[in-house]
């Protein structure tokens, strides 16, 4: 019976480690895919200010845009005067 015991205990710990393993790799795979997800999300915004900044050098109204945008006419002075 305790050679039984030991042999599910021996399974037991390499079932553990292989897990650990994957919880490891699905980390570094979540952290990367994190990194990744904020990038894009500069980029995105990069995009938007730029586009606000072409809209109110062309003319249009700090609140048009403002709107448009669902945004502040304050805000718009902001990314603006960047």
């Amino acid at each position: 019976m305790s050679e039984n015991l030991a042999k599910a205990m021996t399974y037991l710990a390499k079932a553990q480690e292989e897990l650990s393993n994957k919880v490891k790799r699905h980390e570094k795979i979540l952290n990367v895919q994190g990194q990744q997800i904020a990038l894009l999300e500069k980029q995105v915004m990069d995009f938007r200010n730029n586009a606000i900044r072409a809209e109110v050098a062309a003319g249009s109204a700090k609140k048009d845009v403002a709107d448009r945008y669902g945004l502040s006419a304050g805000r718009i002075t902001q990314i603006t005067k960047h």
